[in-house]
């Protein structure tokens, strides 16, 4: 071999491992490159990336995210045993785990280098536990077997801690639609129920979400129109709120319902059906029925006082004259029986009065401890006597309690049911009056706003017509009637309902067309015994000389009142108005025996005028007198003292007797 060719391979070995040496070279830097960014990974990757050796269970590699995780750094690690790194149940978990791993990959029923997933908890240097799910496959060696584990632990403390709060929201969620008082549902689109929980069950009058499940929701709606509204809404707006619906129960019952409804969506948008919440607002809206009622005959209450106390006005002043009339008229004169008849039909009018203020909260009324059954029996008794054709019969409780009553007023009540279920039964029919001891809830003493306390419950039943449902829940109403013209006022169910409630009682009804009506009446029982009745005493005259000053804003009135007293042989100084009435007093109180005074006066009222009068001569008598109940606003100036009180109208005897009682009390 030549020189030349020497030097020719010389230099081409030379260029060929310069060659490679710049290949290892590039190589190298793409290595350390690769280390750079792996190095980089595992700094700032937040998972422990590790290998475990088979062989001495030992570290072979661990990031150094494992300080953040458990407070150890790499270089520790590899000196504490893996049992000391984690709880004694993870390290028996992982053991036996690893076992079984062991043993089924020998049986090849599993690849060596499966991928495994478990749950252990980590031992934090400061002693707390971090739980950490771990991945981890197994490392295949060059003698074919395994030798180590390569794997990440990832910290789930904060996604076991959301977990946790989505497990503790979920099952308030489910505690909340579980013991809700409302129904809450989701249906299908055709209005299978999909879920529903305690109180939609029961609302629909199921016993169980399966017996629930087998009906349609369209089966409850009372009006099938109804679904077809509801869902017409629901299409335009996609909502509703507290939308009206009338529901009925398995056994019929109608409710009255507010629903509150969205539409149920699939994945890809399209309606699927309705979710919501379902309010049984019967009770509520029959409450709110009560308070319209109560309102509207609080306002017709007002206007029945003011009626009757400008009626009584009337009536004083033609009951006076009429007295004096005849007080100077032979009873053998024609005219003498014309006076009487005036007064007669005066009463009658005072008892028309009285009907009125049987609307007035506090209206006229002599209430004394009753026994109900005998009052009933009475009733029962005159009715039947003019009534043949309708059969009453009477179920009276045998200790039944004894009820505070104005006996007239309750005989007025009774009658007028007594009427009005003949009325109903023209071909006749049968009336049962029935009494009970009944002793209520307290939940059942707030639905009927009265108190909660022992009750003597009235029922009157007909077999007549019946009504139904729009024209019972009209029938309290003033001036509201089914019967022909002429043949009633409408004020006599609303002067019940007024009286009941003066009593401190309840009222109400039940009817059905065909089957007949029941009256529900509820006074409050009374611990005293019931008094006997008492023998009115004969009409008398009871004269005197003293000087009596009435104070009366009209002017027929004082005349006439001046005119009684005068033939009684007082007298009789008259004031227009509380100041003139106080001037007089002013002037005169050492000569004056009693004051007359009228409650209603424009001005000073009578309230400002007795106090002025107390606060002038406070040993002075005061006898208030006016066409408003004694239960009103008198009450207040009698229970500031006043010496006593007389209702208008009233004639000359009683007008007597009560003032010689007033001039001479202590």
């Amino acid at each position: 071999m030549s020189d030349n060719q020497i030097i020719d391979d010389l230099e081409n070995r030379i260029n060929e491992i310069t060659k490679q040496r710049d290949q290892a070279l590039t190589e190298l830097e793409h290595f350390r490159e690769l280390e750079k960014k792996l190095n980089m990974l595992f700094k700032h990757v937040p998972d422990v990336v590790w290998i475990v050796s088979l062989t001495d269970m030992s570290t072979v590699f661990i990031t150094s995210s494992i300080y953040n995780m458990i407070g150890y750094t790499p270089e520790e690690i590899s000196h504490i045993p893996h049992k000391k790194l984690i709880t004694e149940e993870s390290y028996d978990h992982i053991a036996t785990y690893l076992n079984n791993v062991l043993a089924r990959v020998e049986k090849g029923l599993e690849s060596p280098t499966a991928v495994h997933r478990l749950t252990i908890d980590y031992r934090h240097k400061n002693g707390s536990i971090v739980p950490a799910e771990i991945i981890a496959r197994g490392y295949i060696g060059e003698n074919g077997r395994l030798v180590q584990v390569i794997g990440i632990s990832k910290d789930i403390s904060q996604r076991q801690k959301a977990e946790r709060f989505l497990e503790i929201s979920e099952a308030r969620y489910k505690n909340i639609v579980e013991t809700s008082p409302n129904a809450i549902y989701i249906t299908s689109f055709d209005g299978r129920f999909v879920d529903a929980n305690p109180a939609a069950v029961s609302l629909f009058g199921c016993k169980s979400r399966a017996e629930l499940s087998e009906h349609l929701i369209t089966e409850f709606y009372e009006n099938p129109e109804q679904r077809t509204a509801f869902q017409d809404e629901m299409r335009h707006n996609s909502f509703v709120k507290d939308y009206p619906v009338k529901f009925k129960k398995l056994d019929g019952t109608i409710m009255d319902c507010g629903l509150t409804s969205i539409l149920r969506r699939s994945d890809d948008g399209q309606v699927i059906g309705y979710q919501g919440i379902i309010r049984d607002m019967t009770e509520e809206n029959r409450l709110r029925s009560q308070l319209v009622q109560a309102q509207k005959m609080e306002a017709i209450a007002t206007l029945a006082g003011g009626i009757a106390h400008n009626f009584n006005n009337i009536l004083m002043t033609i009951q006076g004259n009429t007295s004096l009339l005849l007080m100077k008229t032979d009873p053998a004169d024609p005219a003498f029986r014309k006076l009487e008849k005036i007064e007669e039909y005066i009463r009658y009018g005072s008892e028309l009065s009285n009907q009125l203020l049987g609307f007035f909260r506090g209206g006229t009324t002599k209430k004394s401890s009753t026994n109900i059954n005998r009052l009933l029996a009475n009733s029962v008794k005159m009715f039947s006597r003019s009534r043949k054709e309708v059969d009453i019969k009477t179920m009276f409780a045998k200790n039944a309690w004894p009820v505070i009553v104005d006996k007239g007023q309750i005989e007025q009540i009774m009658m007028n049911l007594f009427v009005n279920a003949r009325q109903a039964m023209p071909d006749g029919g049968q009336i049962v009056v029935q009494t009970q001891n009944l002793a209520i809830t307290h939940a059942q003493a707030t639905a009927m706003d009265i108190p909660c306390c022992n009750y003597l419950k009235i029922s009157v039943a007909d077999t007549g017509t019946g009504m139904d449902r729009k024209t019972a829940e009209k029938i309290f109403d003033p001036f509201f009637t089914t019967k022909k013209p002429g043949e009633g006022t409408g004020l006599g169910l609303s002067t019940a309902y007024g009286i009941i409630k003066n009593h401190g009682g309840h009222i109400d009804v039940y009817s059905e067309p065909g089957k007949g009506t029941i009256f529900h009446i509820l006074l409050p029982a009374s611990e005293n015994t019931p008094e006997k009745a008492k023998r009115k005493a004969p009409d008398r005259l009871l004269t005197g000389t003293e000087t009596i000053l009435i104070i009366d804003d009209e002017e027929i009135i004082r005349e006439t009142g001046c005119g009684m007293l005068e033939e009684l042989g007082y007298k009789v100084m008259p004031a227009e108005s509380g100041d003139r009435g106080l001037a007089i007093l002013s002037e005169e109180k050492e000569n004056i025996d009693l004051v007359i005074l009228d409650m209603i006066m424009p001005e000073m009222n009578g309230t400002r005028t007795y106090e002025h009068i107390r606060a002038l001569t406070p040993g002075m008598k005061v006898l208030l007198s006016s066409g408003y109940p004694k239960n009103g606003q008198a009450a207040e100036i009698l229970a500031a003292g006043c010496n006593g009180f007389i209702q208008k109208p009233f004639n000359l005897s009683e007008l007597s007797v009560k003032v010689r009682e007033m001039i001479e009390s202590a």
